[in-house]
């Protein structure tokens, strides 16, 4: 018997996936000299997973990394979803990891921050491998670990929501980091952007270019901020690991003054 197809949720992920079967590049053309896009096929979930990272475009995949986790509440499209989420993840990881060294993240701050979002969200509700992995793959990476924190910390600064699982998301990448140095990943190797990194591994606020009212924004996140107790067990790892980084040095002081005055 054939699959029911559902007229209101079947089109709608079909746009998702379609929208997103560009985020491969394909070979140069000859005029231009550029590499242009060389579409998937789907099941994308399929066609996806063997595309090497230095043929990724990253902001190819935010809008159906955002649309997935909602999309999976659909139970005629929930299969589809559940296959391909993890695929897009792994594919934004990897896609970061190779591009951020060239010192190009491929997207803006609005679309890093929806994959923040999705990345928060999947933990709070009991998937915390995505984040876990985006973590641990960039602790040899320092620009795309840095990025990656200071995306979560802005969420976080401008998001009520979202805030109440500061304590939770922030003690779970401090932990996976350190984990992963303390297993022999090397995030001190590369000297390029290693004090930011080490710096934005203790959250403070992030606020945005755009922001025209920042004492505001500052003080409405500062009661809600992540207290220092949170990190008990944490800080003296933390701090062995950023001695004498002026960066790290600066981010302390930083957080000493956005946390909770009680």
């Amino acid at each position: 018997m054939p699959a029911t197809v559902c007229g209101r949720h079947d089109p709608l992920w079909a746009a998702v996936q379609t929208g997103r079967a560009d985020c491969r590049l394909g070979r140069a053309n000859p005029q231009s000299q550029c590499r242009v896009p060389a579409p998937l096929l789907a099941p994308y979930s399929e066609s996806l997973a063997p595309v090497p990272a230095t043929d990724l475009l990253v902001d190819q995949l935010s809008t159906p990394i955002a649309c997935a986790p909602p999309a999976r509440e659909a139970a005629c499209i929930q299969s589809q979803v559940s296959a391909l989420l993890p695929v897009l993840l792994e594919a934004h990881c990897r896609g970061l990891d190779h591009w951020m060294p060239e010192g190009y993240s491929g997207y803006g701050d609005a679309q890093r921050d929806v994959v923040a979002r999705v990345l928060i969200s999947l933990t709070v509700s009991g998937e915390p491998e995505p984040l876990v992995a985006h973590v641990q793959t960039f602790t040899g990476n320092a620009n795309a670990l840095q990025v990656l924190l200071h995306d979560l910390a802005r969420l976080f600064t401008y998001d009520r929501d979202s805030r109440a699982a500061l304590p939770t998301v922030w003690r779970l990448v401090l932990h996976s980091e350190l984990d992963a140095v303390n297993a022999g990943a090397d995030l001190l190797g590369n000297r390029h952007w290693v004090d930011y990194a080490l710096g934005a591994l203790v959250p403070t606020a992030q606020l945005r270019i755009s922001d025209q009212n920042a004492d505001d924004t500052l003080e409405h996140a500062r009661p809600e901020w992540l207290a220092p107790g949170e990190f008990s067990g944490l800080a003296d790892r933390w701090i062995t690991l950023a001695a004498g980084e002026p960066k790290a040095a600066d981010t302390a002081a930083t957080f000493a003054r956005t946390t909770p005055k009680s």
